[in-house]
């Protein structure tokens, strides 16, 4: 039996974006019927983040999102 998940990109601008990126696609998963969610989201190198901005596995809303960061150089992107 095949598992669906949600994968849902973004590009890291702002901590707030970042939270209600999580919100919103844990939104997304349940109005599809899913369960999981993929949150990738691509982060400049060189700039301070806060804490809450990291690779984690969380439950938001009964859906389960994994969080991953990729790390760039935004003058070679």
């Amino acid at each position: 039996m095949a598992k669906e998940y949600l994968l849902e990109t973004k590009i890291y601008y702002y901590e707030k974006q970042f939270l209600d990126g999580k919100n919103q696609l844990a939104y997304y998963c349940k109005s599809l019927g899913l369960n999981r969610g993929i949150y990738l989201v691509f982060c400049p190198e060189g700039i301070s983040y806060p804490a809450t901005i990291r690779e984690k596995k969380e439950t938001i809303d009964t859906v389960e999102l994994s969080t991953y960061l990729v790390w760039y150089d935004e003058e070679k992107w």
